[in-house]
């Protein structure tokens, strides 16, 4: 993504009047990276802001469901 903005930025005048579709793409791409790094901490600041009881709550209501699928198969692989 870098790469594409540097090279929109850098292109020469005459490529922008010929390819005025990629030069258009190539600028949208900067807001595209301002836009991308807030929403990838946006659930860090959403757990910050609702605090870490509500954190511990959600868990403890809705635990893996990974670990209930394990402890039914359990008893299916013994052998007794």
């Amino acid at each position: 993504m870098l790469i594409a903005i540097i090279g929109g930025l850098t292109a020469a005048p005459g490529c922008s009047a010929a390819q005025p579709e990629r030069a258009r793409y190539l600028t949208l791409q900067i807001l595209a990276i301002i836009l991308w790094i807030p929403v990838s901490f946006m659930p860090f600041i959403f757990m910050k802001v609702k605090g870490t009881a509500w954190v511990h709550e959600q868990y403890i209501k809705d635990p893996d469901e990974d670990d209930d699928e394990e402890e039914e198969a359990a008893p299916l692989a013994r052998e007794e």
